[in-house]
């Protein structure tokens, strides 16, 4: 696999987890790991940091 096919691949599956975290945040859908329940905000921070990872992978391996 070279660095352009591994930078679209990357890009594309952190696109698909910040549109996860944004349907979470739309529909406002719960989110339980154990006995703890996630707050909201923390869909924000992963749809921030997921989109700006899958933009940059996405825009690195179409420059390449």
């Amino acid at each position: 696999m070279n660095i352009k096919s591994f930078c679209l691949l990357s890009g594309m599956l952190f696109i698909i987890v910040a549109v996860v975290h944004l349907a979470r945040l739309v529909l406002g859908w719960p989110l339980l790991i154990g006995a703890m329940f996630v707050p909201m905000w923390v869909s924000v921070v992963g749809l921030i940091v997921t989109g700006a990872l899958g933009v940059y992978g996405l825009r690195f391996g179409a420059r390449n």
